[in-house]
C-alpha cells in the first residue's frame, strides 16, 4: 500500500523518535546521554542480547504507527508488549512528546474484561494488525517477533539471553537450619562412641548407642518431611501465580483503532488510532479528524498533548 503524505511524515516521525529523554541544550553537570537508554534496560529486563533489544524496539515503532494509521483494531506481540509497557514508565516521553507531539492523540494501555468472547476478539485483531504490517511496511512481520496467530497459546521463540556469569545462591536460613540438624542427627552416635576414652562392655556400648540412633533417625525423619512440605508449598504458590499472572503470558492479543484508548488484560491487548480511515490529519501527519480525547472532534486536544492518566 503505498502511504499518503501524512502517513509518510508519521511514520519519519515515529522512525525517528527519540524514547530516551533529549540531551540539555547546553552541557551540564547532569543530563547528557544517559548512562543506560532505553535499549540497554529492556533488554536487561527481558534477559535479551542488546541486537534483539534493538530489533524490538524497531517493531514497537512499526505498532505505533499501525495504532494510528490502519483504521482497525490493532494489537502487540509478546515481544512488542514488552516494549510497550516499558515505555510507559517512561511518562514524559510517552504521554508529552510521543502523544501529545508526534501520535497527535492518546494510546491508553487499560485491562480488558477478558473471557473467551475478548480472547476470540484479539485474536481476530492480531491477525489483521499482521496483515496491515505485511500491507504497510512491504514485507510480513518477522515470525520470531510476530509469531502467527495459531500459536499465540505458545511462547514467543526467545533468543539465548547474553553471556552472564552463573548467579550465586544463597541458602535460606531454613535450609541452613535442615543441613545443620542433619549434620548434628548423624553426628551423634559418632561423638557418643568417640567419646568413651576407656573401652565399655558391650552392653554398656549399646545401651549408649540405640538410643542415639534412634535420635538420629527420628531427625532425619523430621527433616525430610520439612522439606517435602516446602517444595509442595512453592509448587502451589508457583499455581497460584501462574494462574492469576495476567499479561501478555501466551503470545500476543489486542489492541484496537478508534476511540483512543489501549485495553490490557489477561494476555489481552487494546488500542486506538484514527477513527476509521487512517491519518487523515494535516500536515502535522496523525492528526485524526475523527476524534480523540479532548473534544473538538481534534485528536489530542489539537495536539496540546495527551493527559496524563
Amino acid at each position: 500500500m503505498t502511504m499518503t503524505p501524512e502517513m509518510k511524515h508519521l511514520w519519519d516521525s515515529i522512525k525517528t523518535f527519540r524514547i530516551d529523554e533529549p540531551p540539555p541544550p547546553v552541557p551540564a553537570t547532569t543530563g547528557g546521554e544517559p548512562a543506560f537508554p532505553f535499549a540497554a534496560r529492556l533488554a536487561s529486563e527481558n534477559r535479551w542480547p542488546r541486537p534483539h533489544a534493538e530489533r524490538v524496539i524497531t517493531e514497537y515503532r512499526r505498532f505505533l504507527f499501525l495504532a494510528v494509521a490502519a483504521g482497525h483494531p490493532v494489537t502487540p506481540s509478546k515481544s512488542v508488549d514488552e516494549a510497550w509497557h516499558l515505555h510507559l514508565t517512561y511518562t514524559r516521553s510517552y504521554w508529552d512528546r510521543l502523544c501529545g507531539q508526534v501520535l497527535r492523540q492518546p494510546l491508553h494501555h487499560e485491562p480488558t474484561r477478558g473471557g473467551a468472547a475478548e480472547e476470540s476478539k484479539f485474536a481476530d485483531w492480531y491477525s489483521r494488525t499482521l496483515e496491515s504490517y505485511e500491507r504497510f511496511f512491504g514485507e510480513p512481520a518477522p515470525r520470531d517477533l510476530w509469531p502467527h496467530h495459531s500459536n499465540l497459546s505458545r511462547q514467543e521463540s526467545r533468543p539465548a539471553p547474553a553471556h552472564e556469569p552463573p548467579p550465586t545462591r544463597s541458602r535460606s536460613p531454613r535450609t541452613r537450619w535442615r543441613r545443620h540438624a542433619a549434620l548434628a542427627a548423624l553426628g551423634a552416635p559418632l561423638l557418643i562412641i568417640t567419646g568413651c576414652t576407656r573401652p565399655l562392655p558391650n552392653g554398656v556400648l549399646w545401651a549408649m548407642l540405640i538410643p542415639a540412633l534412634a535420635i538420629a533417625a527420628i531427625g532425619l525423619a523430621a527433616i525430610g518431611i520439612s522439606a517435602a512440605l516446602t517444595r509442595s508449598g512453592r509448587t502451589a504458590s508457583a499455581r497460584r501465580s501462574g494462574e492469576s499472572s495476567g499479561s501478555c503470558s501466551g503470545g500476543a492479543h489486542g489492541c484496537g483503532a478508534g476511540a483512543a484508548t489501549m485495553h490490557h488484560g489477561t494476555g489481552d491487548h487494546s488500542g486506538d488510532g484514527c477513527d476509521s480511515g487512517g491519518c487523515d490529519g494535516g500536515s502535522d501527519g496523525g492528526g485524526g479528524t475523527g476524534g480523540g480525547d479532548g473534544g473538538g472532534g481534534s485528536g489530542c486536544g489539537g495536539g496540546g498533548g495527551c493527559g496524563g492518566s
